[in-house]
């Protein structure tokens, strides 16, 4: 009589062998199921720094990256509505130590000055302001100002972080890496993927020029948002997908050195699973966690039981589009130093074959041990 676990391991991998053949790939995975890959995706795959993140998305952060940092040079942040401005005026009593919030309408409202516009201005401009009103009063008077409190200047960072909500941009070189840290940094079940809603949105279609973004088209980033993300409300905010565990360092570098502007939002994702099928002691679903490993993951699982093939573990992972990659790992050698392990990504199953000399050795161990 089959174990059922058996009887799962043999039907995955006689759906794996009756597939297309399988593709060689230089890292040690290959693919399986779908079309042949065209010479787009190979283009895709092959560019260069920007590694296996999809096209579409890296373009639209490259032309924020850019702009942002061309208009850097110089650039402080204005006053907005909401903020708190410390003014003091030591000539004028009843400006010595004043501190106001800026209205909704941007303006604040001064003793013997009345009201007088903030929002926009830097504190710069806006103490030149100040002091222009001042000159009815008296010749060439001495101001300060500090904003004290910049409501205007807050970026929602969100999700698997451990202080989600808003957190103020201390200054024009904050990137999106600063604001994480900001907010306590990721959490333990945090994914390697982010959203990143820009204040100043990138439309894909208007990337499309962009050599990258030839690699993969507009029509393709919506497909992929359907798929990644279920909830309505993000799809229609046509987030940036940053998948970090698809890029290269340098590429995450980049994608992390991003300049955040007020009214940007950073969502990281948590929540993953990874699934371990075949002959372990307990298989399933597991949490993915970062860091989490295939030996890390077979071990949560409860460890290889007796029949257990050590040397012909497969990681299947899903390859994009129709297609499936995998690849098969020796445990022992990663056991024994031989070999490294490998890092898990949210959705890859791990199939544990078993060894044909051990199931009969097996089959009557439980037999004995369980029916009679």
């Amino acid at each position: 009589m089959n174990s059922p676990r058996n009887v799962l391991v043999l039907t995955l991998l006689a759906a794996l062998a009756g597939g297309c053949a399988a593709r060689s790939n230089t890292n040690g995975w290959s693919s399986v199921g779908g079309d042949q890959a065209t010479s787009e995706g190979s283009k895709a795959i092959a560019a260069g720094s920007l590694a296996s993140s999809p096209a579409v998305d890296l373009a639209r952060l490259r032309r924020i990256y850019d702009e942002r940092a061309k208009a850097i040079d110089g650039y402080d942040y204005p006053i907005g509505p909401g903020d708190m401005i410390e003014i003091s005026v030591p000539a004028m009593l009843e400006l010595d130590d004043e501190t106001v919030r800026v209205t909704s309408s941007g303006t604040v409202s001064l003793p013997m000055l009345g009201d007088i516009q903030a929002a926009g201005l830097t504190e710069k401009q806006f103490k030149t302001e100040l002091r222009k009103a001042l000159s009815q009063y008296m010749h060439r008077p001495h101001v300060a100002v500090h904003v004290t409190e910049y409501r205007s200047r807050q970026v929602g960072v969100l999700g698997a972080v451990d202080d989600p909500g808003l957190h103020t941009v201390k200054n024009a070189q904050a990137t999106i890496l600063d604001m994480i840290s900001e907010a306590g940094g990721l959490t333990e079940d945090a994914t390697q993927r982010l959203l990143f809603i820009p204040v100043d949105r990138v439309d894909p279609d208007e990337v499309e020029s962009f050599e990258l973004a030839g690699l993969v088209s507009a029509d393709a980033q919506r497909s992929r948002l359907s798929k990644d993300l279920k909830e309505p409300l993000l799809q229609a905010s046509d987030p940036i997908i940053i998948d970090l565990d698809k890029m290269n360092s340098r590429s995450q570098r980049f994608a992390l050195a991003v300049l955040v502007r007020p009214g940007d939002t950073i969502m990281a994702l948590g929540g993953g699973q990874v699934f371990v099928q075949g002959w372990v002691e307990s298989p399933g679903a597991l949490k993915m966690t970062r860091g989490l490993t295939l030996l890390g993951a077979i071990a949560a699982a409860g460890g290889p039981s007796f029949p257990a093939k050590k040397s012909q573990v497969q990681i299947l992972r899903d390859g994009g589009g129709t297609d499936r990659i995998v690849r098969t790992v020796d445990i022992s050698d990663i056991e024994d130093g031989k070999a490294e392990d490998i890092a898990l990504r949210e959705g890859d199953i791990i199939l544990v074959e078993a060894q044909g000399g051990k199931l009969v050795a097996y089959g009557v161990y439980r037999f004995f041990s369980e029916v009679m």
